[in-house]
């Protein structure tokens, strides 16, 4: 029986263990003390938190599939949420087309944002527009005003990209899925992503899978273009097929001889992800974004909104997408927090009560899709080596769903090549 190892424990790396797990000898390595990769969490007051946002919404598909798979769906509660948009200095809801009648337009412009929302709604066949960049498609159907003053900062924050840099298909497909109209799921008592993880370990090894936590690969070991192992905490460990779920960066320090120029071209976001307990509800959203005036933060979520019974406290989770490079990803919590406290007053006109926090810089947290974004190939150039993880799943919505179905998908494509 052939030995895979997979580099990495998120949710992509854990899902191709999962179904590997059954025909295969399969170890998962991963460099941090927990399971979850991007979708891990940590412990507070005997609750689990996420160390960033992650969302169920009753329109993913793929990872409603993973929850029924798992057995957890049954356990899950849903509800709406409400949006809020940080437009000329005041947060307006944005939940519903009606409530895009309140924002400060002139009333043209609010007539034309109404039926630009409308046709992304009722359109179904995006296709046509996958070769025309999304300035150019806004400006036709919503105009320029409402481009530059919601769409190109919205782009901007979530994306890291200017809307010239991304396909108008792609952003109108997601845009006709109205995130905020979804039904939005939780695990009562509960951290949903911790109980997708233990699932999947609990498999893994219940089918004679190992998995080696605190082990960073130092280096991937190739012979005459096959692979042959790793080097884990200064150990050798031998393979036959070897899966890689860690951010293409990562993965190109390790094998920077490795010559692919689609996974040259991948570039990613960075995200700074503050939680906070405090005493205080902010409102009644759930999830509120920064457009202009721009302030140090991206978002706010209040995660008890959603979820009450996750902690006794509110909880809060004010993040900033930005670049690994950045001024702001370089400064210590202190910075980070005195400059997030700053600007929250200025938002919110009141003193930010923190009972505790946790900050967590996450490096690689998202591929920038842009409009000439290409997926490797799952099956790499040398022999046994694969890649899984949501640098190969445009133009699907980054999630958790869809990273557990590219590690579906790659052990598929094992099971079918190497039996």
């Amino acid at each position: 029986m052939k030995k895979i190892l997979i580099l990495g424990g998120g949710f992509a790396g854990l899902s191709a263990a999962y179904f590997l797990s059954k025909k295969f000898h399969v170890t998962v390595i991963e460099r941090d003390k927990v399971l979850g990769g991007l979708a891990s969490s940590f412990e507070i007051n005997g609750a689990r938190i996420p160390i960033g946002y992650h969302h169920i919404l009753s329109k993913d598909n793929n990872l409603v599939y993973f929850l029924r798979l798992l057995g957890i769906y049954d356990q899950m509660q849903w509800k709406h949420i409400k949006m809020s948009f940080w437009i000329r200095g005041k947060l307006y809801v944005m939940t519903n087309p009606k409530d895009f009648l309140t924002l400060p337009l002139s009333i043209f412009d609010k007539i034309n944002f109404v039926k630009f929302m409308i046709r992304c709604i009722v359109k179904k066949d995006w296709n046509s527009l996958e070769y025309k960049n999304a300035q150019v498609w806004l400006d036709d159907w919503a105009g320029k005003r409402i481009r530059k003053e919601i769409f190109e900062p919205l782009i901007n924050i979530k994306f890291g990209l200017s809307s010239s840099d991304v396909s108008a298909s792609w952003l109108g497909s997601r845009l006709a899925q109205r995130e905020g109209s979804s039904k939005f799921g939780y695990l009562p008592h509960g951290d949903w992503t911790s109980l997708i993880v233990n699932k999947f370990e609990q498999t893994i090894i219940r089918n004679h899978g190992k998995i080696l936590k605190e082990h960073p690969v130092q280096k991937i070991l190739v012979e005459n273009s096959r692979f042959i192992g790793v080097i884990a905490k200064e150990k050798t460990i031998k393979g036959d097929i070897m899966i890689n779920t860690m951010a293409v960066p990562v993965f190109r320090r390790l094998m920077p001889e490795y010559n692919d120029k689609i996974l040259d071209n991948i570039e990613y976001i960075s995200t700074i992800s503050v939680i906070i307990g405090t005493k205080r509800e902010i409102n009644d959203s759930y999830w509120m974004v920064f457009l202009n005036p721009r302030v140090s933060f991206s978002g706010i979520f209040q995660l008890t909104n959603l979820n009450a019974t996750m902690h006794e406290n509110t909880v809060l989770n004010i993040f900033t997408n930005t670049d690994q490079k950045s001024k702001l990803f370089k400064m210590n919590d202190e910075q980070i927090l005195r400059m997030y406290k700053r600007d929250f007053k200025r938002v919110f006109k009141y003193e930010l009560d923190i009972l505790w926090y946790k900050i967590f810089r996450i490096p690689n947290s998202s591929p920038k899709f842009s409009k000439t974004y290409t997926n490797p190939q799952i099956k790499s150039n040398i022999d046994g080596m694969y890649f899984a993880g949501n640098y190969m799943t445009y133009p699907l919505v980054t999630s958790t769903g869809s990273a557990m179905l590219s590690g579906r998908k790659t052990a598929e494509e094992i099971m079918r090549s190497e039996k």
